[in-house]
Protein backbone atom coordinates (compact mmCIF):
# COMPACT_ATOMS: atom_id res chain seq x y z
CA UNK A 1 0.00 0.00 0.00
CA UNK A 2 2.52 2.54 0.84
CA UNK A 3 4.66 1.63 -2.08
CA UNK A 4 1.16 2.78 -4.34
CA UNK A 5 0.66 5.71 -2.46
CA UNK A 6 4.86 6.99 -2.74
CA UNK A 7 4.28 6.52 -6.50
CA UNK A 8 0.65 8.64 -6.80
CA UNK A 9 3.05 11.14 -4.59
CA UNK A 10 6.00 10.90 -7.19
CA UNK A 11 3.39 11.15 -10.41
CA UNK A 12 1.69 14.18 -8.80
CA UNK A 13 4.72 15.78 -7.59
CA UNK A 14 6.78 14.99 -11.24
CA UNK A 15 4.01 16.35 -13.09
CA UNK A 16 3.72 19.73 -11.27
CA UNK A 17 7.29 20.35 -11.03
CA UNK A 18 7.79 19.92 -15.25
CA UNK A 19 4.52 22.32 -15.67
CA UNK A 20 6.55 24.74 -12.92
CA UNK A 21 9.35 24.34 -14.81
CA UNK A 22 8.44 24.88 -18.09
CA UNK A 23 6.35 28.05 -16.94
CA UNK A 24 9.32 29.68 -15.39
CA UNK A 25 11.27 28.66 -18.37
CA UNK A 26 9.05 30.51 -20.79
CA UNK A 27 8.57 33.40 -18.49
CA UNK A 28 4.56 32.38 -17.81
CA UNK A 29 3.40 33.93 -14.98
CA UNK A 30 -0.58 33.48 -14.75
CA UNK A 31 -3.03 32.15 -17.70
CA UNK A 32 -0.85 29.19 -18.59
CA UNK A 33 -2.40 25.75 -20.44
CA UNK A 34 -1.11 22.57 -20.00
CA UNK A 35 -1.30 19.03 -20.64
CA UNK A 36 -0.64 15.36 -19.45
CA UNK A 37 -0.72 13.52 -22.34
CA UNK A 38 -0.98 9.59 -21.21
CA UNK A 39 0.78 6.88 -23.34
CA UNK A 40 -1.02 4.08 -22.48
CA UNK A 41 -4.91 3.80 -20.70
CA UNK A 42 -3.14 3.56 -16.84
CA UNK A 43 -1.76 6.39 -17.52
CA UNK A 44 -4.58 8.38 -18.78
CA UNK A 45 -7.05 6.96 -15.83
CA UNK A 46 -4.40 8.06 -13.52
CA UNK A 47 -3.91 11.32 -14.58
CA UNK A 48 -7.66 11.95 -15.30
CA UNK A 49 -8.04 11.00 -11.22
CA UNK A 50 -5.55 13.32 -10.05
CA UNK A 51 -6.33 15.97 -12.27
CA UNK A 52 -7.41 18.82 -9.54
CA UNK A 53 -4.62 17.76 -7.52
CA UNK A 54 -2.18 18.10 -10.34
CA UNK A 55 -3.82 21.87 -11.35
CA UNK A 56 -3.47 22.29 -7.23
CA UNK A 57 0.16 21.72 -7.55
CA UNK A 58 0.97 23.73 -10.47
CA UNK A 59 0.60 27.31 -8.75
CA UNK A 60 -1.13 30.53 -9.90
CA UNK A 61 0.99 30.22 -13.29
CA UNK A 62 -1.21 27.23 -14.79
CA UNK A 63 -4.93 28.05 -14.94
CA UNK A 64 -5.85 24.87 -17.16
CA UNK A 65 -4.53 21.86 -17.25
CA UNK A 66 -5.81 18.99 -19.84
CA UNK A 67 -5.90 15.28 -20.18
CA UNK A 68 -4.69 14.41 -23.66
CA UNK A 69 -5.58 10.56 -23.92
CA UNK A 70 -3.34 7.93 -25.68
CA UNK A 71 -5.59 7.97 -28.66
CA UNK A 72 -4.27 11.50 -29.87
CA UNK A 73 -2.96 11.47 -32.96
CA UNK A 74 -0.15 13.90 -34.24
CA UNK A 75 -3.07 15.67 -35.61
CA UNK A 76 -4.79 16.17 -32.48
CA UNK A 77 -2.33 17.09 -30.27
CA UNK A 78 -1.95 21.05 -29.20
CA UNK A 79 0.21 22.91 -31.31
CA UNK A 80 3.46 24.89 -29.70
CA UNK A 81 3.95 23.44 -26.63
CA UNK A 82 7.11 22.67 -24.90
CA UNK A 83 7.22 19.37 -23.46
CA UNK A 84 8.89 17.59 -20.14
CA UNK A 85 8.93 13.81 -20.65
CA UNK A 86 7.66 12.31 -16.59
CA UNK A 87 8.40 8.86 -17.66
CA UNK A 88 7.27 6.74 -21.14
CA UNK A 89 3.59 6.91 -20.21
CA UNK A 90 3.38 9.97 -19.65
CA UNK A 91 4.58 14.00 -20.56
CA UNK A 92 3.34 17.59 -19.86
CA UNK A 93 2.85 19.75 -22.24
CA UNK A 94 2.60 24.39 -21.81
CA UNK A 95 1.21 26.03 -24.18
CA UNK A 96 4.17 28.51 -25.13
CA UNK A 97 4.21 29.56 -28.28
CA UNK A 98 3.41 33.14 -27.60
CA UNK A 99 5.99 33.42 -24.96
CA UNK A 100 8.77 32.53 -28.15
CA UNK A 101 10.56 35.09 -29.64
CA UNK A 102 13.47 33.31 -31.24
CA UNK A 103 11.75 30.24 -32.75
CA UNK A 104 15.55 29.19 -33.72
CA UNK A 105 16.87 29.71 -30.29
CA UNK A 106 13.93 27.74 -28.82
CA UNK A 107 14.87 24.66 -31.84
CA UNK A 108 18.67 24.93 -30.58
CA UNK A 109 17.75 24.31 -26.66
CA UNK A 110 15.38 21.28 -27.69
CA UNK A 111 17.62 19.74 -29.86
CA UNK A 112 20.40 19.30 -27.22
CA UNK A 113 17.77 18.34 -25.00
CA UNK A 114 16.69 15.51 -27.37
CA UNK A 115 20.79 14.94 -27.97
CA UNK A 116 21.37 14.06 -24.53
CA UNK A 117 18.14 11.73 -24.57
CA UNK A 118 19.62 10.13 -27.35
CA UNK A 119 22.61 9.37 -26.15
CA UNK A 120 21.27 8.22 -22.79
CA UNK A 121 19.35 5.81 -24.73
CA UNK A 122 22.04 4.38 -26.77
CA UNK A 123 24.12 4.01 -23.97
CA UNK A 124 21.82 2.27 -21.78
CA UNK A 125 21.08 0.00 -25.61
CA UNK A 126 24.66 -0.86 -25.03
CA UNK A 127 24.70 -1.56 -21.51
CA UNK A 128 21.54 -3.93 -22.12
CA UNK A 129 22.88 -5.73 -25.31
CA UNK A 130 26.20 -5.96 -23.52
CA UNK A 131 27.19 -10.15 -23.21
CA UNK A 132 27.13 -11.16 -20.35
CA UNK A 133 25.32 -8.41 -18.60
CA UNK A 134 21.45 -10.61 -18.29
CA UNK A 135 23.39 -13.31 -16.37
CA UNK A 136 25.54 -11.06 -14.33
CA UNK A 137 22.89 -8.68 -12.96
CA UNK A 138 19.87 -9.51 -10.68
CA UNK A 139 16.38 -9.08 -12.88
CA UNK A 140 15.31 -5.93 -10.70
CA UNK A 141 18.35 -4.55 -12.23
CA UNK A 142 17.47 -5.31 -16.02
CA UNK A 143 14.01 -4.28 -15.02
CA UNK A 144 15.16 -0.56 -13.98
CA UNK A 145 17.50 -0.46 -16.90
CA UNK A 146 14.71 -1.74 -19.30
CA UNK A 147 12.25 1.14 -17.88
CA UNK A 148 15.14 4.41 -17.78
CA UNK A 149 15.68 3.13 -21.62
CA UNK A 150 11.98 3.06 -22.49
CA UNK A 151 12.18 6.70 -20.79
CA UNK A 152 14.71 7.94 -22.68
CA UNK A 153 13.43 6.77 -26.11
CA UNK A 154 9.75 8.41 -25.24
CA UNK A 155 12.04 11.83 -24.34
CA UNK A 156 14.15 11.87 -27.35
CA UNK A 157 10.96 10.85 -29.41
CA UNK A 158 8.93 13.61 -27.41
CA UNK A 159 11.66 16.16 -28.02
CA UNK A 160 11.90 15.21 -31.97
CA UNK A 161 7.87 16.12 -31.94
CA UNK A 162 8.34 19.16 -30.68
CA UNK A 163 11.23 20.39 -32.48
CA UNK A 164 8.74 19.97 -35.32
CA UNK A 165 5.91 22.00 -33.67
CA UNK A 166 8.32 24.71 -33.33
CA UNK A 167 9.67 24.79 -36.99
CA UNK A 168 6.02 24.97 -38.50
CA UNK A 169 6.05 27.90 -35.79
CA UNK A 170 8.67 29.79 -37.82
CA UNK A 171 7.25 29.30 -41.22
CA UNK A 172 3.48 30.25 -39.89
Amino acid sequence: METIEAYRLTFLSSCARGLRSLAAEYGIRAGGCAYVKAATAHGQANASARLPTIRALCGKAIDEVHIIGQRATQGTLPKGCAVVVISSDIAVLLEVSSQITDVDAEIRKLRAKQQKSQAAADKLDQLLSREGFEEKASTVAISAEKRKLEDARAAAESYQRTIEQFEKLKVA
